[in-house]
């Protein structure tokens, strides 16, 4: 059950030789047969988005998995979803963020030595090769969580996103230099 407009799932789809469809029911609608849509299974990526919902709770059923593993879910805020006390996720290519210096925006996927190979939240990051480079995020909640990942490029830094928990009606300010 969730509050929302729309909801995806995040994780690694099946190996090949496992089946690469699953069902998924909302709201009680007869079951649809869904496609994970990774053309190089098993990768980490965004394995299911719903369509867009009218606002309101939801009760959504995913059955019929066969080897995914699920490690979280993203959901759509609307005006009544309530926030209070939640997580959320501002993704790095959000207007909220204000990029100073050299960043590009970058679709590549990420390669790990010991995981599975995979796509970034929402397929994409911003880069910096530049040291000095930074960003400011304006937001209002207790604090910013930055998370980020290295390349193997010792200069080389590209940025996430920011996870933050809600409190309402504290604004701060954030600056990062990378």
């Amino acid at each position: 059950m969730y509050t929302g407009q729309s909801i995806a799932f995040y994780g690694t789809t099946p190996p090949s030789t496992s089946s690469q469809t699953f069902s998924v029911s909302i709201d009680g609608s007869a079951p649809s047969t869904v496609s994970y849509g990774d053309p190089d299974p098993p990768t980490y990526r965004q394995w299911f988005q719903s369509p867009e919902l009218s606002a309101g709770r939801h009760n959504i059923t995913v059955d019929m998995l066969d080897g995914a593993m699920f490690d979280f879910a993203a959901v759509a805020a609307s005006p009544d979803t309530p926030l209070n006390g939640k997580r959320l996720i501002v993704n790095d290519d959000s207007p909220l963020i204000q990029y100073h210096g050299s960043w590009k925006r970058s679709t590549a996927g990420f390669h790990s030595n010991e995981l599975t190979d995979g796509l970034p939240f929402r397929n994409g990051t911003h880069q910096s090769w530049n040291a000095g480079d930074g960003l400011s995020f304006t937001f209002t909640g207790i604090y910013p969580e930055c998370v980020n990942y290295t390349s193997n490029l010792s200069n080389n830094r590209d940025f996430i996103g920011c996870l933050w928990d809600i409190f309402l009606g504290q604004s701060r300010f954030a600056f990062c230099d990378l």
